[in-house]
């Protein structure tokens, strides 16, 4: 499928997937109805064809509980684990490296991961600042086994880096980190653990987010990478033990990806970047169906979980007056308890489908939702109040989305706040309510990502901490504190967004806060 580049004024990626945007959405997406959804990372959107698939599929098979050999159960199985490998495929890997966990969504992956992982008194849990909620509570976990946590922002964790290379001799032997024994279960030269152990050091986890859902800011994959060759874990505990004097130098680090907000629109190949850990949201991608997302596992690391707890599905046989258990060999297997949601599962491969074939890949998408967040960026950006006052602050690194012919380190969010003439915020609850009467739909309040919102809008984190009993959600209508706002109007983009959907949004502040001489 070809594809037309800059088709609109101020747009440099290739927009619309070849002019079939406008069809995609008159025949695929009747759902939309005239209304302008800007909330792609919160919720990706359906197509009417993934629907359709889906419940042609009901109408003609049987499919039934998997934990069976009846041929419903056994249809069942195979397409189970069909859209394991469709996913495994999508990220560039297979089930030789990885296992696919299903899961209700990242957040229970991430809980998974915080619950099971062989914290010690001895452990360090290390997570970017711009960080989920849900990543910020694994550290509840990581302080009950007595470990320590500790948050770090992008421009820490690079000079932290930074000075520990500096620091040390250089090895400048490469070493392969996905070649080699790396990746099976004999060892790996370059770190401090031998892979395929049950392991006697103490454990370690580095978690961050691909891509903040915050602001979409984009974070460094090849961090990943820094971990495997050992000198992001060293330049750390060499960090932490200036804190707490604690020597963690046998230590073994793992990296956890939350890769919620980047896989919609980005692509992420796990040969390149193979985290010990990614999480992820399917609705996110692809809008149906919803409460179902995985944690994608290497085998290697899987064998290094504790899980004290075991179900339905999980095991061969089990003891009933004898404390006996027999799990299961597969690590999906011995980690999903109970039955799976299967039917949701089965509907995968239609989201996929849209996204490979009708779309034409992971990379046009990304092409189009630039396109759209640069027409954005570019259109709000201009606009001024009568004194010439900017109308809009916007967060980010929109001004790096496209270097050297490269994507840059920002992705398809606007986190933004209005201004009033005077240069005062308009409070996001306010621009929440208007915007629902001109049946635009965004996001607004801290969207649990409370490190990168105090980071980006300056906010003392103490001041925020001591107004919590006023607070119900980050999103609710005490919004201000001291004339800053405590969060922001959050705008996201998909697959199905257009430029017609950006001038709404740009009429809609025009109107509603914008001074213009009459």
């Amino acid at each position: 499928m070809a594809y037309c580049s800059s088709i609109d004024e101020g747009i440099t990626f290739d927009y619309g997937y070849d002019g079939y945007i406008d069809e995609l959405r008159e025949k695929e997406m009747p759902h939309l109805n005239n209304e302008t959804y800007l909330d792609y990372t919160g919720s990706g959107l359906y197509t009417q064809a993934q629907i359709d698939a889906f419940y042609s599929l009901l109408q003609s098979n049987l499919y039934c509980n998997a934990h069976s050999r009846a041929p419903c159960s056994i249809r069942t199985e195979k397409e189970v684990n069909e859209a394991r490998d469709l996913i495994l495929s999508f990220f560039n890997t297979s089930s030789s490296e990885y296992s696919v966990v299903f899961t209700s969504g990242a957040t229970q992956g991430l809980k998974m991961i915080g619950e099971y992982f062989p914290w010690t008194e001895e452990s360090a849990f290390v997570y970017t600042t711009h960080n989920h909620n849900s990543v910020l509570g694994m550290r509840k976990y990581a302080k009950r086994a007595g470990g320590i946590f500790k948050a770090f922002e992008q421009s820490e964790l690079e000079e932290i880096l930074s000075e520990y290379q500096d620091s040390v001799q250089i090895n400048t032997e490469e070493v392969d980190p996905f070649g080699g024994d790396f990746g099976g279960f004999s060892g790996f030269s370059g770190n401090t653990w031998t892979w395929g152990d049950k392991g006697e050091n103490p454990a370690h986890l580095f978690a961050f987010p691909a891509e903040c859902n915050f602001s979409g800011i984009k974070y460094p994959l090849d961090w990943i990478n820094e971990i495997k060759r050992g000198d992001m874990g060293a330049a750390l505990n060499a960090k932490l033990a200036q804190y707490d004097g604690i020597d963690r130098s046998d230590g073994e680090w793992f990296v956890a990806l939350d890769a919620a907000a980047f896989v919609p629109t980005n692509r992420l190949d796990l040969s390149l970047t193979p985290a010990d850990f990614v999480v992820m949201s399917f609705y996110k991608m692809f809008g149906f169906p919803t409460g179902l997302g995985a944690l994608l596992v290497r085998h290697d690391v899987a064998e290094r979980l504790q899980k004290p707890y075991f179900g339905g599905g999980s095991v061969s046989i089990v003891g009933c007056r004898e404390d006996f258990c027999q799990e299961k060999p597969r690590p999906s297997d011995r980690l999903e308890d109970g039955t799976v949601g299967f039917l949701n599962i089965i509907a995968l491969k239609e989201g996929f489908k849209l996204i490979n074939e009708t779309l034409g890949g992971i990379e046009n998408i990304e092409q189009h939702v630039s396109a759209v967040t640069q027409y954005a960026f570019e259109r709000l950006s201009s606009l001024k109040h009568e004194n010439g006052n900017n109308v809009v602050e916007i967060y980010g690194n929109h001004e790096k989305q496209w270097i050297n012919g490269e994507y840059g380190v920002q992705g398809g969010i606007l986190s933004l706040s209005v201004h009033r003439p005077d240069g005062s915020f308009v409070g996001y609850y306010t621009v929440q309510e208007k915007s629902a009467q001109h049946r635009i739909h965004l996001r607004t309040g801290m969207v649990c990502n409370p490190g990168a919102c105090y980071s980006l809008l300056g906010l003392d984190e103490t001041l925020v901490c001591e107004m919590a009993a006023e607070k119900e959600s980050c999103g609710d209508d005490i919004d201000m504190v001291n004339g800053m706002p405590l969060g922001s109007v959050r705008v996201s983009f998909g697959f199905a967004s257009t430029k017609n959907d950006v001038d709404r949004l740009v009429e809609f502040i025009r109107q509603e806060f914008m001074e213009e001489s009459s």
